[in-house]
Protein backbone atom coordinates (compact mmCIF):
# COMPACT_ATOMS: atom_id res chain seq x y z
CA UNK A 1 0.00 0.00 0.00
CA UNK A 2 1.12 3.31 -1.25
CA UNK A 3 -0.85 6.21 0.43
CA UNK A 4 -4.28 7.16 1.91
CA UNK A 5 -6.56 9.68 2.16
CA UNK A 6 -10.22 10.29 3.86
CA UNK A 7 -13.09 10.43 1.96
CA UNK A 8 -16.16 12.86 2.35
CA UNK A 9 -18.18 12.47 5.56
CA UNK A 10 -14.72 11.01 7.18
CA UNK A 11 -16.17 7.50 7.67
CA UNK A 12 -13.86 5.81 5.53
CA UNK A 13 -10.57 6.36 3.77
CA UNK A 14 -9.51 5.42 -0.31
CA UNK A 15 -6.35 3.49 -0.01
CA UNK A 16 -3.36 3.05 -2.75
CA UNK A 17 -2.56 -0.83 -3.43
CA UNK A 18 -0.07 -0.58 -6.37
CA UNK A 19 0.22 -4.32 -6.57
CA UNK A 20 -2.79 -5.01 -7.78
CA UNK A 21 -3.52 -2.15 -8.74
CA UNK A 22 -6.36 -1.04 -7.26
CA UNK A 23 -8.25 1.66 -5.02
CA UNK A 24 -9.50 0.24 -1.52
CA UNK A 25 -12.12 1.68 0.26
CA UNK A 26 -11.29 1.08 4.17
CA UNK A 27 -14.46 1.56 6.98
CA UNK A 28 -12.60 3.73 9.70
CA UNK A 29 -14.51 2.26 12.29
CA UNK A 30 -13.70 -1.41 11.66
CA UNK A 31 -10.73 -1.20 9.13
CA UNK A 32 -12.41 -3.73 6.89
CA UNK A 33 -12.42 -2.80 2.99
CA UNK A 34 -15.69 -2.18 2.10
CA UNK A 35 -15.21 -2.08 -1.53
CA UNK A 36 -12.23 -2.38 -4.26
CA UNK A 37 -11.80 -0.35 -7.42
CA UNK A 38 -9.41 -2.62 -9.51
CA UNK A 39 -7.53 -0.18 -12.15
CA UNK A 40 -7.50 -2.00 -15.22
CA UNK A 41 -5.76 -0.66 -18.17
CA UNK A 42 -3.77 0.61 -15.64
CA UNK A 43 0.34 -0.98 -15.81
CA UNK A 44 0.87 -3.51 -12.49
CA UNK A 45 3.56 -2.68 -10.59
CA UNK A 46 6.77 -4.76 -10.51
CA UNK A 47 9.37 -5.67 -7.83
CA UNK A 48 10.81 -2.10 -7.97
CA UNK A 49 7.77 -0.69 -5.83
CA UNK A 50 7.49 1.99 -8.75
CA UNK A 51 3.39 2.60 -9.58
CA UNK A 52 1.05 4.82 -8.35
CA UNK A 53 2.15 6.55 -5.21
CA UNK A 54 0.45 9.96 -4.21
CA UNK A 55 -3.39 9.79 -3.91
CA UNK A 56 -5.55 13.08 -3.73
CA UNK A 57 -9.78 13.10 -3.33
CA UNK A 58 -11.72 15.64 -5.44
CA UNK A 59 -15.26 17.05 -6.14
CA UNK A 60 -16.45 14.95 -2.90
CA UNK A 61 -14.81 11.38 -3.98
CA UNK A 62 -16.40 11.38 -7.09
CA UNK A 63 -12.79 12.00 -8.95
CA UNK A 64 -8.85 11.22 -7.47
CA UNK A 65 -5.72 12.37 -8.70
CA UNK A 66 -2.94 9.93 -8.48
CA UNK A 67 0.60 10.40 -8.97
CA UNK A 68 2.66 7.92 -10.93
CA UNK A 69 6.26 7.40 -10.23
CA UNK A 70 7.60 5.34 -12.36
CA UNK A 71 6.46 7.49 -15.57
CA UNK A 72 6.08 10.77 -13.89
CA UNK A 73 2.09 11.34 -14.35
CA UNK A 74 -0.50 13.06 -12.33
CA UNK A 75 -3.29 10.85 -13.40
CA UNK A 76 -7.21 12.19 -13.01
CA UNK A 77 -9.86 9.13 -12.73
CA UNK A 78 -13.47 9.75 -12.27
CA UNK A 79 -15.02 7.19 -9.90
CA UNK A 80 -18.58 5.13 -9.60
CA UNK A 81 -18.98 3.31 -6.75
CA UNK A 82 -22.04 1.59 -8.17
CA UNK A 83 -20.44 0.05 -10.78
CA UNK A 84 -16.62 0.05 -8.89
CA UNK A 85 -14.90 1.74 -12.08
CA UNK A 86 -12.35 3.68 -12.21
CA UNK A 87 -12.05 5.96 -15.88
CA UNK A 88 -9.24 7.95 -16.31
CA UNK A 89 -10.63 11.41 -17.31
CA UNK A 90 -7.01 13.09 -17.67
CA UNK A 91 -3.22 11.99 -17.77
CA UNK A 92 -0.74 14.53 -17.93
CA UNK A 93 3.14 13.82 -17.60
CA UNK A 94 5.53 15.73 -15.17
CA UNK A 95 8.69 17.24 -15.49
CA UNK A 96 10.45 15.52 -13.00
CA UNK A 97 11.84 12.44 -11.10
CA UNK A 98 10.33 9.51 -8.55
CA UNK A 99 7.54 11.67 -8.25
CA UNK A 100 5.49 9.86 -4.84
CA UNK A 101 3.22 13.06 -3.00
CA UNK A 102 0.83 15.21 -3.56
CA UNK A 103 -1.21 18.02 -1.83
CA UNK A 104 -3.99 19.69 -3.72
CA UNK A 105 -5.82 22.67 -2.46
CA UNK A 106 -9.91 21.74 -2.87
CA UNK A 107 -10.42 24.78 -4.58
CA UNK A 108 -7.98 25.83 -7.25
CA UNK A 109 -7.13 22.42 -7.82
CA UNK A 110 -3.62 23.37 -8.01
CA UNK A 111 -1.46 20.75 -6.03
CA UNK A 112 2.34 20.80 -4.29
CA UNK A 113 4.09 17.42 -5.76
CA UNK A 114 7.53 16.01 -3.84
CA UNK A 115 10.14 14.50 -5.53
CA UNK A 116 12.91 12.04 -4.37
CA UNK A 117 15.40 14.07 -7.00
CA UNK A 118 13.83 17.57 -7.25
CA UNK A 119 12.00 18.79 -4.18
CA UNK A 120 8.96 20.65 -4.34
CA UNK A 121 6.85 22.14 -7.40
CA UNK A 122 3.93 23.96 -7.76
CA UNK A 123 1.30 22.51 -10.78
CA UNK A 124 -1.60 23.31 -11.95
CA UNK A 125 -4.81 21.10 -12.47
CA UNK A 126 -3.29 19.90 -15.77
CA UNK A 127 0.13 19.43 -14.19
CA UNK A 128 1.48 21.94 -15.94
CA UNK A 129 4.73 23.73 -13.52
CA UNK A 130 3.55 27.27 -11.99
CA UNK A 131 7.37 27.28 -10.47
CA UNK A 132 10.60 25.71 -10.44
CA UNK A 133 11.59 22.53 -8.48
CA UNK A 134 12.40 23.93 -4.99
CA UNK A 135 14.63 21.92 -3.26
CA UNK A 136 14.48 20.93 0.54
CA UNK A 137 16.27 19.98 3.29
CA UNK A 138 15.29 16.14 3.62
CA UNK A 139 16.86 13.03 1.86
CA UNK A 140 14.51 10.87 0.13
CA UNK A 141 11.29 12.46 0.89
CA UNK A 142 7.93 10.71 0.49
CA UNK A 143 5.05 12.23 1.33
CA UNK A 144 3.30 15.26 2.49
CA UNK A 145 0.53 17.14 4.26
CA UNK A 146 -0.63 20.36 5.15
CA UNK A 147 -2.66 20.98 8.40
CA UNK A 148 -4.31 24.04 8.65
CA UNK A 149 -2.79 26.73 11.33
CA UNK A 150 -0.24 24.05 12.50
CA UNK A 151 2.23 23.12 9.32
CA UNK A 152 3.38 21.46 6.35
CA UNK A 153 4.41 18.22 6.97
CA UNK A 154 6.92 15.98 4.99
CA UNK A 155 7.61 12.43 5.82
CA UNK A 156 10.87 10.51 4.27
CA UNK A 157 11.69 6.73 3.27
CA UNK A 158 14.76 5.90 4.96
CA UNK A 159 15.14 2.85 7.70
CA UNK A 160 15.01 5.48 10.42
CA UNK A 161 12.23 7.77 8.67
CA UNK A 162 11.18 11.05 9.88
CA UNK A 163 8.29 13.45 9.88
CA UNK A 164 9.98 17.29 9.19
CA UNK A 165 7.46 19.91 10.29
CA UNK A 166 7.45 23.94 9.04
CA UNK A 167 5.20 25.84 10.91
CA UNK A 168 5.69 29.05 9.11
CA UNK A 169 3.78 26.82 6.03
CA UNK A 170 0.39 25.97 7.60
CA UNK A 171 -1.50 26.91 4.76
CA UNK A 172 -1.63 26.09 0.89
CA UNK A 173 -1.37 29.51 0.21
CA UNK A 174 1.69 30.46 1.98
CA UNK A 175 3.36 27.16 0.37
CA UNK A 176 1.89 28.89 -3.20
CA UNK A 177 3.97 32.20 -2.81
CA UNK A 178 6.89 30.26 -1.24
CA UNK A 179 6.97 27.66 -4.41
CA UNK A 180 5.75 30.11 -6.88
CA UNK A 181 8.87 32.23 -6.59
Amino acid sequence: MEDVALLPGGKDLLVIDERLPALLRINLENFRIESEIALSGHPKADGKNKQYEGIAILEKGEHILLLNEREPRLVKLRLDWHSLEATIIEDHPLNGRSVSGLVVDPISHEAIIVSRENGLRLIDSSGNPLGKWQPIACKRPEGLAIVPYRGFYIVNDKRNGKLFEFHELASFDALRSKLAE
